[in-house]
């Protein structure tokens, strides 16, 4: 099978969103995707000495916010290749991207998608296969992909919600469990935090954030986060703190990703370790997260004056 040597930028034909992706003949990709594309507008790059893999992983990046996958899994369009559609404002992006770092990249400057005069296969090379299916056809096979998706990660997701709970019943039983202490929330990037105290707190804390699907929520159509992130520990100190990714605690957009099933509910058990303000529990974890702090902030300035 030949690697592919072309890096593409299809557009659709209903001039909202484009394609990027790669191909060893552009044109016949094309055809042979579910959605109808305007050849008139999509381009396409030859490489040359870079991988056609490594600048579609580039060009994805560079779109990421402005993904049209969560829209498409909402629509069931989750046919092939419905993962590399962007949204057109980011066309231009990536054309100027592809033209202005060409020979970084390795690729040529872009071009209109190239058709040959006689593309056609040798005779002995001919194959007859079934029929293409219709559009209707293709729209029910995708409408029950997603719902195999949705059902997959609605499993998964009730098991984690479970053992979230039995977790926290664990917790606050054993009088590990000082609060959550949350920051900036009104920030780019705020962070939340989970404090556990007492001479089982690390080892606790290391079980929360190995590596475990029963603790893992995941989207449909795939990718999967851990509710427990990271873990800080001192000597010095009789607690630990654990990260937790904010998207479980706070009210963040998820409009352009795809849908997490039962990320409220998980949300809702994780607020609940939140102390009323002006309480002494609130106080006792401003505490505890100043001194974490400052012992973080203490050990990597031993680092650098070990290092120096």
């Amino acid at each position: 099978m030949s690697r592919p040597n072309k890096v593409y930028l299809l557009m659709h034909a209903s001039g909202q969103s484009f394609k990027i992706g790669i191909a060893v003949q552009t044109h016949r990709r094309a055809s042979a995707l579910p959605d109808d594309i305007d050849m008139a507008k999509s381009l396409e790059a030859v490489v040359t000495t870079g991988r056609a893999e490594s600048v579609e992983k580039i060009l994805h990046y560079l779109c990421r916010d402005l993904s049209t996958k969560a829209e498409r899994i909402e629509r069931g369009e989750v046919g092939d290749g419905y993962t590399e559609w962007f949204a057109a404002e980011a066309f231009d992006q990536a054309r100027a991207f592809i033209d202005g770092h060409a020979a970084m990249l390795g690729v040529s400057p872009l071009r209109p998608v190239q058709v040959p005069e006689k593309d056609e296969q040798p005779a002995a090379c001919k194959r007859v296969g079934p029929a293409k299916p219709s559009k209707a056809e293709k729209a029910e096979a995708a409408r029950k992909r997603l719902a195999e998706y949705t059902e997959a990660a609605e499993r998964q997701n009730l098991r984690v919600l479970s053992a979230l709970s039995a977790l926290l019943t664990e917790l606050k039983s054993g009088g590990v469990l000082m609060g959550l202490h949350v920051e900036g929330q009104s920030t780019r990037l705020p962070s939340v935090d989970l404090y556990l105290r007492g001479p089982t707190a690390k080892k606790i804390g290391e079980r929360l954030t190995w590596p475990s699907e029963d603790l893992t929520m995941v989207r449909v159509g795939g990718g999967g986060m851990r509710l427990f992130s990271g873990m800080h520990a001192s000597g010095k100190l009789d607690f630990v703190r654990v990260g937790i990714p904010s998207v479980f605690v706070l009210n963040e957009s998820e409009s352009s990703r795809a849908p997490m099933p039962f990320i409220g509910e998980a949300r809702q058990l994780l607020r609940s370790l939140i102390p009323a303000p002006g309480g002494e529990s609130e106080a006792a974890l401003r505490a505890a997260h100043s001194a974490m702090h400052e012992a973080w902030e203490q050990f990597q300035q031993d680092i650098q004056d070990h290092t120096n």
